[in-house]
């Protein structure tokens, strides 16, 4: 039903009114939600199989690739036959999640699912906070976590692939995503299964933080490779769910170690210093530690709480993107998008942007901020996603509206697109003395 519902609002053009549009959004995920939103809680216990690698096996050679995991609604150029995660351990286990670290991948796809062992399939998260359908805007995730039942599981080896739907908008029936890796993500009960344990140190809840604080944690039991170090707060959404205040990490491309986060301790000491300069000043924030041990047993702790970022003669602000425009890409014109930065400028010193692309690596991918040229080509990698970052001259910025605005000029090639929650742009300020 709720796919019905789904095709009936986006046949390639709108059919309903934005109010009617997001009263049938919430039917539509109330009927067809079909998984859990998952990843990790404060004292939780579990492991991860991570998988990268594998290439596409496609039908045609073109499409042979060595680190991603391809999925056609056709079958026609997907993966063939199941990837495999091998030595699952399952004794004591009380949840399971699948992780994907993915490019969402021709806009409009719909219903990105995961089949594990020939059971039914179990749906992918969609982005958020988007004002229309989902499926209608460029994205890319980084932890897209689905809970797997524990009955769709096999002791030792398990078998799984990835499956899509056709477009669903935009359509050129051509459905389709990639998978750059995957998390199989075991949780155990903690009181049947040897594991670390360990508590935040530094700082205490409450406390007021600087820059480049030190973050610290005493482990209390369990022989421990490493602890990762993981943060809540209001920061740009470079997981790609459009959930700015979230827990942040990342597993970018096909890298299996934590990017994104505050840090990773692999010394006597316990402790890393939080590169948290760019970090807006902000309250409400959590720090946790996964502590990982020799077994590659991880335990989340429990975190502090209340910590407020509070610089004495400077303060940060982030300002993202307003009127993201669907199917935000170009491959011989220009599209744009708003930031409004409601503040004065006076007293800004620096400034930077921040935006994740996918297929910017080309001379004629280029970026202007108030029709103004900010860098030409390089905003990316070719067919590939990338985080950008480029320093903003504070002459190009308005106090108000701003306009961003990609430009491309390759006919017949892939598309430069921007993926959503679309562009942000961070301003330090000089406080008054």
């Amino acid at each position: 039903m709720a796919r019905a519902v789904s095709y009936a609002l986006y046949s390639g053009r709108r059919l309903f009114k934005p109010g009617m549009v997001a009263s049938l959004l919430l039917l539509i995920c109330l009927l067809g939600s079909g998984f859990a939103h998952a990843n990790p809680q404060p004292g939780d216990v579990f492991r991860e199989y991570h998988i990268v690698g594998g290439g596409s096996n496609g039908s045609d050679e073109k499409w042979m690739d060595n680190h991603v995991f391809i999925s056609h609604h056709t079958g026609e150029r997907s993966t063939k036959g199941d990837r495999h995660f091998e030595n699952i351990d399952l004794n004591h286990v009380i949840k399971a999640e699948f992780v994907a670290s993915y490019w969402g991948g021709h806009v409009g796809s719909e219903n990105k699912r995961v089949v594990f062992n020939d059971f039914p399939g179990i749906n992918l998260p969609s982005i958020k906070n988007t004002p229309s359908m989902p499926e209608c805007f460029f994205s890319q995730q980084c932890h897209a976590a689905c809970e797997i039942p524990l009955d769709y599981l096999r002791q030792g080896r398990n078998a799984f692939r990835l499956e899509v739907d056709n477009q669903i908008c935009y359509s050129f029936n051509w459905g389709w995503f990639w998978t750059n890796q995957v998390i199989l993500r075991i949780y155990y009960d903690p009181l049947a299964v040897d594991h670390p344990m360990g508590t935040i140190v530094r700082p205490d809840s409450g406390a007021v933080l600087s820059d480049h604080p030190e973050i610290g944690c005493r482990v209390t039991s369990g022989p421990v490779k490493r602890i990762e170090f993981v943060g809540k707060y209001y920061d740009y959404s470079l997981e790609g769910s459009g959930d700015y205040y979230t827990w942040h990490w990342i597993h970018w491309m096909d890298n299996p170690d934590m990017h994104g986060h505050i840090g990773t301790a692999e010394n006597e000491e316990r402790s890393v210093i939080w590169e948290n300069q760019w970090v807006p000043d902000q309250k409400w924030i959590r720090i946790a530690a996964r502590i990982v041990d020799t077994n590659d047993m991880i335990y989340m702790t429990a975190p502090v709480k209340d910590i407020e970022i509070k610089r004495a003669d400077r303060s940060v602000k982030m300002y993202p993107a307003s009127f993201v425009p669907e199917a935000f890409a170009t491959q011989t014109g220009s599209a744009e998008c708003k930031i409004v930065i409601p503040d004065a400028l006076n007293h800004a010193t620096s400034a930077k942007l921040v935006v994740t692309t996918f297929s910017g690596g080309k001379p004629d991918r280029k970026v202007y901020l108030n029709g103004q040229p900010l860098r030409e080509g390089g905003w990316g990698t070719w067919h590939r996603l990338a985080i950008c970052e480029e320093p903003v001259p504070l002459a190009l910025l308005n106090s108000g509206i701003n306009t961003f605005e990609i430009r491309a000029n390759m006919p017949g090639e892939h598309a430069f697109e921007v993926n959503w929650p679309g562009p942000a742009i961070f301003i330090e300020y000089k406080k008054n003395q």
